[in-house]
């Protein structure tokens, strides 16, 4: 035990130091990048490259049109075009641009309205921030601006959605169940934000007196409603680039359980957890090669890094059954680096982790919870039962109210397996209370 009276407290200390105040990392301020964008057609030549500035022939991340070509300055008789929200922000970062020229602008209400002028012609720029240009594929990137947010300013502004916000309070304790939402950002070359497209959506049921864990794969293309959209219908991907209060809200609604909890990883932070473990095993269903690599990954059980891994968990091409089969690989990394962190851990390894993990996620868990947890684990040493669910359906076309001016891939989920869920997630909450 002398062990741990050494390390419980400098463990303690290295998670006070993840946090800036008690609600988490969500309240410190963030870099957000906005981006400057035309009509595709009112340029001669631009090339397709991904977000973080990568040519991406395969077409595995959405891409869009980039030109380094376009002087920004050849725009000042121009007429800018931008949601309401984003006031302070083109003021701070466009205006010196023009060296506070007087500039041509139209504000809207939101950013699909603020795209839609551009589209008919009432405006020739587009502002936005720069998870929303990961939308729309018809325009082309010709400036990328960054702004600082205070972190009273992330926040969502949707009064229906502080009202849900509200309902939904509850006590946050180790003794009570945990429902949190764990999103991947693949948002490679930009820091991390509580303002992006979500790539892998999964909800985790955790009961701590049954020592069960509930895991549950989302597509992230499922069709449901977004609350800040008037609750019309949108992909579960879309729901953060609108604030990741609602993404929760989002899927409250859809399945009838508060989700409070969100932890935000990029693929970065996931490879870079896998390689502090040591590595982790999964139990691979079927053999397949990477789109993308080398790697040849074979049936049965195989040994990941971190670099093999993150490559595992973002093929679909060369699967079966394409972005479903994603979604399960997802779920079986997951799996794996819990029981990894559940079993036969040292505490140097957990005192290892902590120092990766530093300024590498966005969480609301508190310093006081995550404290409890370890001390849990490292006290009892429980071994936890997991369950996996992924949730289904049929795909096809259908408008989004995020990208309304043409259809998109979408997933329909099955009713009949989303009922399932709602009534597992319940059971987990209640067993042994």
């Amino acid at each position: 035990m002398m062990i741990g009276i050494v390390f419980i407290p400098n463990i303690k200390a290295k998670i006070n130091g993840l946090f800036q105040t008690e609600d988490g990392l969500k309240t410190e301020d963030q870099t957000i990048e906005y981006v400057l964008m035309v009509k595709a057609d009112s340029l001669s030549s631009y090339v397709a490259v991904t977000f973080d500035g990568e040519t991406d022939e395969n077409g595995m991340y959405y891409s869009a049109g980039y030109s380094e070509n376009v002087n920004i300055l050849d725009y000042q008789g121009s007429v800018f075009s931008y949601g309401e929200n984003d006031q302070t922000y083109f003021d701070g970062s466009v205006v010196p641009l023009f060296e506070n020229a007087e500039i041509k602008t139209t504000v809207s209400g939101d950013v699909v309205s603020a795209y839609t002028k551009v589209q008919n012609d009432e405006a020739d720029v587009l502002f936005v921030p720069v998870s929303y240009g990961s939308l729309l594929g018809d325009m082309v990137i010709i400036d990328v601006l960054e702004v600082r947010k205070k972190a009273e300013e992330i926040s969502d502004s949707s009064s229906q959605i502080e009202e849900t916000k509200e309902m939904l309070s509850y006590d946050l304790s180790i003794n009570n169940p945990l429902v949190i939402f764990i999103a991947g950002s693949d948002t490679r070359g930009y820091a991390l934000t509580t303002y992006a497209r979500t790539d892998v959506d999964i909800v985790l049921v955790m009961n701590p007196r049954m020592y069960k864990i509930l895991m549950v794969s989302i597509p992230r293309d499922s069709y449901i409603l977004n609350p800040y959209l008037g609750y019309s219908k949108d992909k579960l991907t879309h729901m953060a680039v609108y604030g990741m209060n609602n993404a929760l809200n989002a899927l409250f609604n859809w399945l009838d359980v508060g989700v409070n909890q969100y932890l935000l990883v990029n693929f970065r932070t996931f490879q870079t957890i896998i390689d502090t473990v040591g590595g982790i095993t999964v139990n691979n269903p079927y053999a397949f090669s990477s789109s993308f690599t080398e790697n040849y990954y074979a049936k049965g059980n195989i040994i990941l890094s971190g670099y093999s891994a993150l490559y595992y968990v973002r093929e679909r091409y060369n699967l079966p059954d394409g972005d479903f089969g994603r979604n399960m690989h997802e779920a079986l990394v997951l799996e794996a680096l819990i029981n990894k962190l559940t079993r036969n851990t040292s505490f140097s390894t957990y005192y290892s982790l902590l120092n990766a993990l530093q300024g590498s996620f966005l969480t609301n868990l508190t310093t006081d919870y995550i404290n409890d947890l370890m001390e849990l684990q490292t006290d009892q040493m429980p071994s936890w039962t997991i369950e996996k669910y992924a949730i289904k359906g049929s795909t096809g076309p259908a408008y989004t109210a995020s990208i309304p001016y043409a259809t998109s891939s979408c997933v329909f989920p099955y009713e009949e397996q989303v009922e399932e869920v709602k009534a597992l997630m319940k059971q987990y909450m209640t067993d042994g209370y």
